[in-house]
């Protein structure tokens, strides 16, 4: 019985270190499970002081009926010890819908959840649109879309009236508005260039014909989320997305769907925006996408030495970042001019 429900664990977590899993199965059968079937009746409580939130949302969605253990069981048979399990593969993901207590997203007290994540299947990019819609009421893709193709165009005409710094100007000459380049990449990169952060802070170039296996050899992968787009950033048509050191989608067309995805990540798995692009994602949040919360931000926390107690505090997050209210005023101001 321990070696079936062993199977059970491996099969969605492969890379489960061998102390968490013998913990997890005396925990398992100190709760009272006797057979596989005994699964479905595990609860999230009964596996996180273990695991991690995502680690045991994807065992429970694996587990939530017999059929579904016994196909992912079914996987496990057929791949070699040696080689880890393709999630992609499980029905659990292809049938995924993040039915889990995911904060919302203007919630003052959400933290960085850890994914533990393999490349997930083509169909999941879906998935995340769904989730995202079910967490915000807000259809991601087609809202992105309509965004770039307005919203994005009046950017690039301000910029190209008042370009705030030399690498605004110098992402401008680049762009082809005959249709060389494409316009999504060209207004993150500007908005990127105008809050001065790096590029790399949210996209990643590698060579056009880098797989997922490439650039997880040759680049150093941070643990948040990344769009990684083959080729040339302002001409590339395919991207890939990676959070935590992994590429968990391939290459996929269309760079603002690949936007919309890696924004998504942010809201479905509960993650704080990185420091290092925090203005840019901000942004996108609230002129692109059309969250505006009046209190609460994914902005991550800093810690700072207190001018009156010079000890270490944790900086207080503003509802709204000064940059970010500042260019949107600006902008209003110029669409308004430009009426």
């Amino acid at each position: 019985m321990k070696e079936e429900i062993r199977q059970a664990i491996l099969s969605v977590l492969p890379s489960l270190p061998e102390q968490t899993l013998s913990s997890l199965l005396e925990k398992l059968v100190s709760t009272g499970v006797e057979c596989k079937s005994d699964l479905k009746l595990i609860k999230e409580e009964d596996l996180q002081e273990l695991l991690r939130p995502i680690q045991c949302r994807k065992l429970l969605q694996a587990w939530s009926t017999e059929e579904e253990v016994m196909r992912v069981t079914d996987l496990q048979s057929e791949t070699s010890s040696s080689s880890p399990v393709d999630i992609s593969r499980s029905p659990s993901f292809r049938n995924s819908s993040f039915a889990s207590s995911t904060p919302s997203p203007a919630s003052t007290n959400s933290r960085s959840s850890t994914v533990d994540l393999v490349t997930w299947p083509d169909s999941f990019k879906k998935e995340l649109y769904n989730h995202f819609k079910l967490l915000t009421d807000i259809s991601i893709l087609e809202k992105m879309n309509e965004a770039i193709e307005d919203r994005g165009k009046m950017i690039v005409q301000f910029f190209r009236q008042k370009p705030t710094n030399e690498e605004v100007t110098r992402i401008l000459s680049r762009f082809d508005v005959t249709g060389s380049t494409i316009l999504g990449p060209c207004v993150v990169l500007l908005l990127m260039a105008h809050f001065k952060e790096k590029s790399d802070a949210l996209i990643l170039q590698v060579d056009a014909t880098a797989t997922p296996a490439d650039v997880e050899r040759s680049v150093s992968l941070p643990d948040s989320p990344r769009l990684i787009v083959q080729g040339e950033t302002l001409t590339s048509v395919t991207w890939m997305l990676s959070i935590e050191g992994q590429v968990v989608l391939s290459p996929h067309p269309n760079f603002v769907a690949g936007l919309a995805t890696l924004f998504a990540s942010f809201y479905n798995f509960n993650l704080e925006y990185q420091e290092e692009a925090s203005c840019t994602l901000e942004f996108i949040q609230r002129c692109l996408v059309g969250i505006n919360p009046t209190t609460g931000s994914k902005n991550s926390t800093t810690k700072v030495v207190s001018k009156t107690t010079g000890k270490v505090v944790e900086k207080k997050k503003h509802s709204m970042n000064a940059n970010v209210c500042s260019l949107l005023r600006k902008l209003m101001d110029f669409d308004w001019l430009c009426m």
